[in-house]
């Protein structure tokens, strides 16, 4: 009897100790797992800051022309009838060798930012202030704020992943489902090193090439099927989309377009 309550008192030891070995090894594989989980919710979170933290280049003053510049500008200006401030204009090469005068890209831009946030033609000397107070600093796509929600019910019928912009107006994906080719393209751009800005208008500001007069330009009423106008200035694209007055287009031709786009 005395031996048996001693195997009894064995078992319930050894059962004990088994116990507390299973409970130090599922509390210690769930410490490992939480902090697995914390470190990867940190990167995840790091990346993220690090995504959005991706600014690009500053929009930069065009450095004053040398007087030879001047010069060259004027006589080939004369010869074409341009009449714009020369300060403007920038020579390319045109066909056969024959140097041209245009527009310079970087003024054709700031020029199209400036009258998209004034909602109103801008003047030359007024865009550098708008574009130093109000032009996005980092790059992705971001959409004018007149026109998000549209363009988030444009981009559901054509694409699998979920979307929506945050305060600062820029694209983000919360949930990613079997992505379409639009849908990488998007996170691509997203994700990327340049900045793309969206505005559903087909109405934009241009710098025309002969006066250096600011004109509003209304691109859908010149061709209904031209889907964008676009202006392009180092690693920034602005773009303007067909507001498809009539719906002569798709809403999928037109975000297709887009995406290929960018």
């Amino acid at each position: 009897m005395k031996n048996r309550k001693i195997i009894i008192i064995g078992v319930i030891i050894l059962i004990m100790v088994v116990a507390s070995i299973i409970t130090i090894v599922l509390l210690k594989s769930k410490k490992n797992n939480d902090e697995t989980q914390l470190e990867n919710d940190t990167q995840n979170n790091n990346q993220q800051i690090s995504e959005q933290e991706k600014e690009i280049q500053e929009i930069e003053e065009q450095p004053e022309q040398t007087e030879e510049e001047k010069q060259e500008i004027d006589e080939i200006k004369t010869s074409i009838g341009a009449t714009g401030d020369s300060s403007i204009y920038e020579v390319q090469d045109g066909y056969n060798d024959q140097k041209i005068v245009i527009v310079k890209p970087n003024v054709k831009y700031k020029v199209a930012f400036a009258g998209m946030m004034k909602k109103s033609k801008p003047t030359l000397e007024e865009t550098d202030d708008i574009i130093q107070n109000q032009h996005p600093k980092y790059a992705g796509i971001w959409i004018y704020d007149d026109c998000r929600q549209k363009f988030l019910e444009m981009l559901k019928e054509c694409t699998n992943s979920e979307y929506n912009i945050d305060e600062n107006g820029y694209l983000k994906i919360t949930n990613k489902n079997e992505q379409n080719e639009l849908d990488k393209k998007l996170e691509n751009a997203i994700n990327g090193n340049r900045l793309y800005l969206i505005n559903l208008s087909s109405i934009c500001y241009i710098v025309d090439d002969i006066t250096g007069e600011i004109l509003d330009y209304n691109f859908e009423e010149m061709d209904e099927m031209q889907i964008y106008e676009y202006f392009e200035d180092n690693d920034r694209t602005l773009i303007f989309v067909n507001e498809n007055t009539n719906g002569q287009l798709t809403n999928e031709e037109i975000i297709n377009s887009l995406v290929n786009l960018i």
